[in-house]
C-alpha cells in the first residue's frame, strides 16, 4: 500500500470523524437544553406548590 493511498484513507476518516463531531454537537447542545428546561421546571412546580399551600 503506498503511502498516498494511506493518506487519502485518513483523510476519508478524518473529515467523516469531523462531521460526525459537527453533527454531534447540536444533539449535546439539545440535550443539554432539555435537561435544564426540565430542572427549571421541577423546581417551579416546588416553589408554585409552596406558594399556594
Amino acid at each position: 500500500m503506498s503511502s498516498e493511498t494511506l493518506a487519502g484513507i485518513q483523510g476519508i476518516f478524518t473529515t467523516a470523524a469531523t462531521q460526525m463531531g459537527g453533527m454531534m454537537v447540536p444533539v449535546l447542545t439539545a440535550g443539554v437544553a432539555i435537561a435544564i428546561g426540565i430542572l427549571a421546571f421541577s423546581i417551579g412546580k416546588k416553589l408554585l406548590k409552596k406558594s399556594v399551600s
